[in-house]
């Protein structure tokens, strides 16, 4: 049985693989990933509040 998360990781996934293949550089993907991980971690932060 897949989570929620699964779609988010497919989608994060897909956006890294599509700006890899326009050529952009490591350092766009290091803070992309960065963005989504900070994300993630807010949107559980507010689940829990809730």
């Amino acid at each position: 049985m897949g989570c929620g998360c699964d779609a988010g990781q497919d989608y994060t996934l897909r956006t890294v693989e599509g700006m890899a293949s326009r050529g952009t550089s490591f350092q766009t993907h290091e803070s992309l990933l960065l963005f989504t991980y900070h994300f993630w971690k807010r949107l559980i932060d507010i689940i829990e509040f809730l």
